[in-house]
């Protein structure tokens, strides 16, 4: 077992996100073994992950506070507090907080994605 304080994490803002600070929560340079990743991501008012996919991973967001718009090839939806979407595998997607206030989500991905 090993435990963990969100503080001990730094935030990053990923390439081709504007407005996030996302913590690895777990990953496998801290604990996890690369099948899975978790990371808490601020989204600030505006800020947004542009289009991107992942080819190799499935990628979850469960929105924690705020609203988020979120899209893929097909369409746009809107996530309130702890709703959920899921982009699969290749599936081209992005991530937005179109308010003025902050909002925040869970990122789950797996496989992990390899990023340094």
């Amino acid at each position: 077992m090993r435990i963990q304080r969100f503080e001990d994490h730094d935030p990053v803002e990923p390439a081709g996100h504007t407005g996030f600070a996302s913590r690895r929560l777990v990953n496998s340079k801290n604990g996890g073994d690369g099948t899975v990743s978790v990371t808490h991501a601020s989204i600030r008012p505006y800020g947004a992950a542009v289009a991107h996919v992942h080819d190799h991973s499935v990628q979850i967001y469960v929105c924690l506070e705020g609203r988020l718009t979120v899209g893929d090839g097909e369409g746009e939806r809107e996530l309130e507090r702890l709703s959920t979407v899921v982009f699969e595998a290749g599936s081209p997607h992005f991530v937005e907080n179109r308010t003025s206030e902050p909002a925040a989500a869970l990122v789950i991905t797996a496989p992990e994605l390899r990023r340094d």
